[in-house]
């Protein structure tokens, strides 16, 4: 009889270290899963972001050091999509502590500058051409244009490009044969973007009618 006490005694103590074991388990398990959530490992991204209620353009949310635990390295998910964060223009105006092991920068997201063309200011001509000369009269060009952003795009001044029959001063001296309407060009450029303009140069004919000598001349 002793002996089967003796059995039945060491099974139910070792079903009851089976089941503290199991618990013991699945303490660990919900331990490691908090601590992974903790960390951000398994954190749902749009749980750390939120709209600022002052500035539309602000954003909250990870620092660089923080992103990486749950976004690929360098970037963060801003509106539902993942952004590099060198690719903006921002500034860290404070920061916060947000969630655990987690800090949170208030950014100000500016739109990225960008270059416009110059302009080449034309002037009205009423369906006219711009010049209007007789053969062998000069024409030279004294064209008028602007930069609106001049701090923007490649360092230098603006230049001008002059197309034929203008010479690379912008000078066109007609002579005989020239009479009639001719197009020609310029251009305006900050070294990377450019105005072009088209116009005309109306050349008026200087061909006199013959002329009759007196017989008296005649030989």
């Amino acid at each position: 009889m002793k002996k089967k006490t003796y059995v039945k005694f060491r099974y139910r103590e070792s079903n009851n270290k089976l089941k503290i074991g199991i618990l013991a388990g699945v303490g660990a398990l919900l331990i490691l899963l908090l601590a992974m959530i903790a960390f951000g490992q398994l954190a749902d991204p749009q749980t750390y972001i939120k709209q600022a209620e002052s500035d539309t353009y602000t954003k909250y949310f990870f620092t660089r050091e923080e992103c990486r635990y749950i976004f690929p390295e360098g970037s963060c998910v801003v509106d539902d999509k993942y952004c590099d964060l060198n690719s903006y223009d921002y500034q860290v105006i404070e920061l916060e502590p947000h969630e655990k092991y987690c800090k949170a920068g208030t950014i100000v997201y500016t739109k990225p500058a960008e270059n416009n063309k110059p302009v080449i200011v034309a002037k009205p001509t009423d369906g006219k051409c711009e010049f209007i000369v007789n053969e062998g009269e000069t024409v030279q060009l004294q064209p008028e244009g602007y930069d609106p952003d001049p701090e923007i795009g490649p360092a230098g001044k603006l230049v001008w490009t002059f197309y034929p029959p203008f010479d690379n001063k912008g000078v066109w001296k007609t002579s005989k044969g020239d009479a009639g309407i001719t197009e020609s060009k310029i251009k305006l450029s900050d070294g990377e973007l450019y105005d072009l303009r088209t116009f005309c140069v109306e050349v008026l004919s200087t061909n006199d009618a013959p002329r009759l000598s007196p017989l008296d001349d005649i030989n």
